[in-house]
């Protein structure tokens, strides 16, 4: 090809390049234009009217977009002006919508396969959020839309890059009509500078920033993630300062157990989130967290808890790790509130009702699949807690006896160390004072999981008197001081299913300065300076309590008896309703054992390692008959150690001394044991002065003491055991000294002493014991008074607890053996027994007692007697008795000496044998008195016999044996010359010829010495021993009158024999040998008492004397058939009662004389007589035989003439003073002996 033509050719293709190129950018420049068009006019015109519709379509309400911009050349979108209305129905306000948002897209999204924006802006977002009543939002419908809507399948993460989001401005509120509340959220302002899914971008963190204002508190939110790596790894800083919790209190799912007043929340958190493929999410939050002006308040209103803040730093939660750690949690000026009211049945009982109301929602709603979930095991720990300047207020309305109120202030309280491990234990510190000026302070350590404890306690500053209102109730006394501090160490130790184990270790406390006064007369009861206790030590798993030392210094006591006889210490609490309905309720039932125990509780044990008390005091006094008598304990000391209330435990070594009044002394010493209570003293007492004690006793005696000291020395032992009688010893020295007492009416003397000793006691009550080396009464004096109404005073000592007896019932004491004038006389010997019923006979000898007295010694002794029963009054006056009495057991009685004088004339010997130890009584003694003047018992003779006694003298010898309860007693009585005066009238006086009897009575020398036997049972109510001498005088009248032949039996020494008759044989008038006997007691008589004249009666028996003058004629029959034959054999024979009848010859004799009778007699066929046995022949001739009344007669005058002429013959007694009067058949007089006498007799009688 030519040039010019490929230069054509060339310039041809030039320009047809140009043209396509031109072509081509018009193509470009139209599709740029194009492109321009649509991105800048068209898309966001048709963007807009597709939001609008789409999203107005999805959301149902409204939406409007003021304008969309797009520049398809920088990829910037901004959409202007967007809102959503709420639905129709719904409100005419605004749902939702921005000013602005504008998103810059990049274009390497074009080879990135991915959208990725450089920047997101979103400019015053705003959202409206509502409630209504009903609880229903108004976003409930798109709610119910989208879940109605099947799940989208899971898919692989959509690939974005997104750099520069940032929210401005944001607004978000919520109007809750339900609660009546509306939050807002401003200021919101959301940075996250990259966000990338892309696999390039995956380590690149996205670190988001939010703040915002919540309800005016800030909110500040840091973040940093890897949300599209394989572990997911995300961190947040979390910022609130200020945040009202009480606007979010509805929100919580559940209902709370209390009211939120007041709570801000200020918090520097951050939250770290991973989760690697395949494995649960990990959370770890660290970080502080702070409640500010926190105000909780019972269901109600009541208060509960409030607190200024309670700050919480250094924490550390991890999960599912279960690891949960705080550093230190601050609760500053807490204030708590626990109370109990009226009606409740429990402390905080809204807030529990409250909390058991949530748990029956929450279980109400708990599925049964949420068991199943894996759980892991938590551990937790808290560094420190701290709090301080707290307050607690406990109150109890129901608290009686009225509500109690606790106010606990300046609390400061710190925990360390508390963890989850059970093998970690906290530490802990709290201090507390109460409103009464009481400390508290404890430390130590706790484990929370299984409740160990082991602290320190310290209380002091307590104030009795602040708490005494408790005991108020049960007590009638107040405190009116009193400061007590206290402090021990304490230990709770876990036991596998029971209750934990509680130990007090280390304890002591100290009590100053108490007071307590009696509530009815403001006494003060005890006052005691300091009280000391220390070593203390509580098992209350094993109930046991032992203390080391209680110790006290000063203090007094007082104990006082009112006039109604009770004790002070008595009224403590008797009379107060409280202490009553306290005593019975534990009365209502029987005693129960502790819950779930199976047996009865175990006691508890107390010990005492050491008790000290030093200058301690106790007044003692009685108001006893409104005189006070006082008793003054002072100067007390008491050591004792190794006290103990354990079983079997050993005695506990016990001193104590004392100072008793002004110079009475008391010391104790020894061991004593407190289960079984026993132990054994040594006990040395000295002065101890009897009158201050006066109103203890006063009440049983008619006498006061005015004067006395008891001392004592020796060993006292005691035990007492269950189920039998206490046992009480003592060996030693026991005295009374000075002791006077007077009788309380006429204020006279009545006892008195030097020296009352009784040594070497041995006693023991269990088996009884009573062994004294003896007894020793020096310058004794007694006065002993018969008063007007015959009672003796010493009788009288004793107070009738029964009250006196009904109107005439008193009788004189001497008067119940005394036989009444006129009476008949008793026969001797003189008896004072009488029949008693089966109540009255004595008890069966007892068995041996261990009983001994070593000897009993009298030294001078004075009895001074009077008797102002009889007038005029009689007195006595025994003096300068001394004597003693050898050692006394129950089988050994004791050797009496006893000598004295009677009104400094007479004189008293007593000698024998006396055991008053024997069950019964033994007593063998004689007694002389001698040269007793007679005229000065004449006021007795003048009131009995009728007679005064002018001249005479009284001796006396006495035997007295007491043997098994009966008194036998020998009297031998002598009056010389008793001579009597003029007559008294006296209407007690024997009727009877007393001076008759008298000179009856007298010998020849005017002498009357008699014997007078007398006997008696003790446990006859009417046997008096002080009316025997009295009985003697008036029984020797009375017998010389009335049974002179009984008198004069005794004075002629034929004691026991009956003189007034003499017996015979039946049938016979001879005298046999015993009647002789008798005769010459008669003839002794008649012939010291000449003037004395006899009769004699003869008498006879009708049945015996008749039968046997029959029988007598049956023997003269066959005696006289013996006769015959004699006489016909050529025999000589004196007279028929001569002739003697062999027994082997009597039945011959007898069938003669039958035969030769003429009566009757049996034949046989042939009319002979027909023999008869003995028997038979001797019944048959004794009926045929006759005794007539005149042979009685006869036989009685025989016998009587009889005893006369030996009377003459042979007792030397002349006949003229001796006659024989008209005979007697049978008993048909009334003079006739006793029936025990028998009929065939000669009976005497004395003229």
């Amino acid at each position: 090809m030519s040039e010019p033509a490929a230069s054509a050719a060339q310039a041809g293709d030039s320009a047809g390049r140009r043209r396509r190129w031109l072509r081509v950018l018009l193509a470009v420049l139209a599709a740029v234009g194009v492109y321009a068009l649509l991105g800048f006019v068209v898309a966001p015109r048709v963007a807009q009217g597709q939001l609008t519709e789409r999203l107005a379509a999805e959301l149902g309400r409204p939406v409007a977009i003021g304008r969309i911009e797009f520049n398809p050349f920088t990829l910037v979108l901004r959409v202007h002006d967007f809102s959503v209305a709420e639905p129709a129905g719904g409100g005419a306000g605004e749902f939702a919508g921005f000013a602005q948002l504008e998103a810059d897209a990049s274009w390497r999204s074009l080879y990135r396969f991915a959208p990725v924006l450089s920047s997101v802006s979103l400019h015053q977002p705003r959202l409206h959020l509502a409630r209504d009543a009903a609880g229903r939002t108004n976003i409930q419908d798109l709610l119910d839309k989208w879940a109605a809507r099947p799940p989208s399948p899971p898919g692989p993460t959509p690939r974005f890059s997104v750099a520069n989001i940032a929210v401005d401005d944001g607004r978000f509120a919520f109007d809750d009509a339900k609660l009546d509340a509306r939050h807002e959220v401003t200021g919101l302002a959301l940075r996250v500078p990259f966000v990338s899914s892309l696999p390039v971008d995956e380590k690149v963190y996205v670190e988001p920033s939010l703040r915002a204002s919540i309800d005016g508190a800030s909110f500040e939110l840091q973040g940093r993630s890897l949300p599209f790596s394989a572990t997911h790894e995300s961190t947040l800083d979390l910022e609130l300062d200020g945040v009202d919790l009480t606007r979010f209190v509805g929100y919580v799912p559940a209902a709370l157990p209390f009211e939120l007043r007041s709570a801000r929340l200020e918090s520097a958190l951050k939250l770290a989130f991973s989760q690697a493929e395949g494995a649960a999410p990990s959370i770890a939050v660290t970080g502080s967290a702070k409640l500010d002006a926190i105000d909780l308040r019972e269901p109600g209103g009541a208060p509960l808890l409030a607190a200024e803040s309670i700050a919480a730093d250094g924490i550390s939660l991890a999960w599912p790790a279960g690891r949960y750690t705080v550093g230190r949690v601050a609760v500053g000026a807490p204030a708590v509130s626990v109370a109990r009211r009226a009606g409740e049945r429990r402390f905080l009982e809204p807030v529990l009702a409250a909390i058991e109301r949530g748990r029956g929602a929450a279980a109400a709603t708990t599925k049964a699949g949420d068991a199943a979930a894996t759980k892991s095991e938590s551990q937790w720990n808290v560094d420190e807690i701290v709090v301080s300047g707290g307050r607690l207020v406990f109150e109890d309305a129901q608290f009686q006896p009225r509500p109690l109120r606790l106010d606990a202030s300046a609390i400061e309280a710190t925990v360390r160390k508390l963890a989850s491990d059970p093998a970690a234990a906290a530490d802990f510190d709290l201090a507390f004072s109460l409103a009464g000026g009481e400390h508290a302070k404890v430390s130590g350590t706790a484990s929370w999981q299984d409740g160990a404890v082991d602290a320190k306690a310290q209380l002091s500053g307590l104030a009795l008197a602040n708490w005494w209102w408790i005991a108020e109730p049960v007590l009638a006394i107040d405190a009116t001081g009193g400061a007590l501090a206290l402090q021990a160490r304490v230990h709770v130790a876990p036991v596998q299913g029971g209750s934990p184990a509680i130990r007090v270790e280390e304890g002591s406390a100290r009590l100053v300065d108490l007071a307590l006064r009696q509530r009815w007369d403001k006494r003060t009861l005890l006052a005691l300076p300091q009280l000391d206790l220390d070593a203390v030590s509580i098992d209350f798993a094993q109930h046991r309590i032992a203390l080391g030392t209680l110790a006290t210094r000063g203090g007094q006591l007082l104990v006082r008896r009112e006039g109604d006889a009770r004790f002070n210490l008595q009224r403590l609490g008797a009379d107060h309703p409280g202490a009553a309905k306290e005593a019975a309720t534990k009365d209502s039932g029987p005693a129960r054992a502790a819950p779930g125990s199976g047996e009865a509780a175990q006691p508890w044990a107390i010990s005492l390692g050491k008790l000290a008390v030093s200058g301690f005091g106790v007044d003692v006094e009685d108001q006893r008959g409104g005189k006070a008598a006082n008793l003054h304990l002072s100067a007390i000391e008491i050591g004792a150690s190794g006290l103990s209330s354990a079983d079997r435990a050993p005695p506990a070594k016990v001193e104590m001394r004392a100072r008793v009044d002004r110079r009475g002394t008391l010391s104790l010493s020894g061991e004593v044991g407190a289960k079984p209570l026993g132990g054994t003293l040594r006990v040395a007492a000295r002065d101890l002065v009897i009158v201050p004690l006066q109103p203890y006793f006063t009440e049983y005696v008619n006498a006061l003491v005015s004067s006395g000291s008891v001392s004592a020395d020796g060993n006292l032992r005691f035990a007492v055991r269950e189920g039998a009688a206490p046992r009480v010893g003592w060996k030693g020295r026991v005295s009374v000294a000075g002791f006077s007492a007077v009788s309380k009416e006429a204020n006279n003397d009545l006892l008195r002493w030097k020296s009352l000793a009784f040594d070497q006691v041995d006693f023991d009550s269990e088996p009884l014991k009573v062994d004294v080396g003896g007894i020793a009464l020096e310058d004794f004096y007694a006065r002993v008074i018969l008063n007007p109404e015959g009672r003796l005073n010493l009788r009288e000592l004793l107070v009738d607890r029964q009250g006196p007896a009904p109107d005439g019932q008193g009788q004189p004491e001497r008067g119940a053996s005394v036989a009444a004038p006129g009476a008949a006389p008793a026969a001797a010997p003189a008896s004072a027994s009488s029949p008693t019923s089966d109540a009255a006979k004595p008890a069966a000898p007892a068995p041996q007692r261990n009983l001994r007295v070593g000897g009993v010694r009298l030294v001078n002794g004075n009895i001074d007697f009077s008797d102002f029963f009889v007038k005029p009054n009689y007195s006595a006056n025994l003096t300068g008795m001394n004597g003693q009495i050898s050692q006394i057991t129950p089988g050994q009685a004791g050797d009496l000496e006893l000598r004295g004088r009677i009104d400094h004339t007479g004189s008293v010997e007593i000698l024998g044998k006396v055991n008053p130890l024997a069950d019964p009584l033994y007593l063998d003694l004689k007694a002389s008195a001698s040269d007793i003047d007679l005229p000065r018992l004449s006021p007795y003779s003048g009131k009995y016999v009728g007679y005064g006694i002018e001249k005479g003298k009284l001796s006396a010898k006495v035997a007295y044996k007491v043997e098994n309860r009966q008194l036998s007693a020998e009297n031998n009585i002598v009056l010389d010359q008793l001579t009597f005066g003029d007559k008294v009238e006296s209407p007690d006086a024997i009727k009877l010829p007393v001076l008759f009897a008298v000179s009856l009575l007298k010998d020849r020398n005017g002498v009357i010495d008699v014997n007078l036997p007398i006997s008696g049972s003790l446990d006859d109510p009417q046997f008096s021993v002080g009316g025997i001498v009295l009985r003697i005088i008036v029984n020797l009248i009375v017998k010389a009158v009335t049974a002179p032949f009984a008198l004069i039996a005794n004075l002629v020494g034929a004691s026991g024999a009956e003189l007034s008759w003499v017996g015979f044989e039946p049938g016979s008038p001879d005298l046999d040998a015993a009647t002789l006997g008798k005769l010459q007691s008669i003839a002794r008589a008649l012939t010291d008492r000449p003037g004395l004249k006899l009769d004699l009666a003869g008498r006879a028996d009708l049945a015996a004397d008749r039968e046997a003058l029959r029988r007598l004629a049956l023997q003269r029959s066959v005696k006289a058939e013996k006769l015959k034959e004699t006489v016909s054999g050529g025999g000589d024979v004196a007279a028929i009662d001569k002739v003697q009848v062999d027994p082997k010859e009597y039945p011959k004799y007898l069938e003669r004389a039958w035969r030769a009778a003429k009566f009757d007699k049996p034949r046989n066929a042939i009319g002979l007589v027909k023999s008869q046995p003995v028997a038979e022949m001797e019944r048959m001739m004794l009926a045929h035989i006759e005794a007539t009344d005149a042979e009685l007669i006869a036989l009685a005058n025989e016998r009587a003439q009889h005893v006369k002429d030996w009377l003459i013959e042979t007792g030397k007694v002349p006949g003229e003073r001796m006659f024989i009067v008209t005979p007697k058949l049978g008993a048909g007089d009334a003079g006739a002996p006793a029936p025990a006498s028998p009929l065939s007799r000669v009976d005497l009688s004395l003229k």
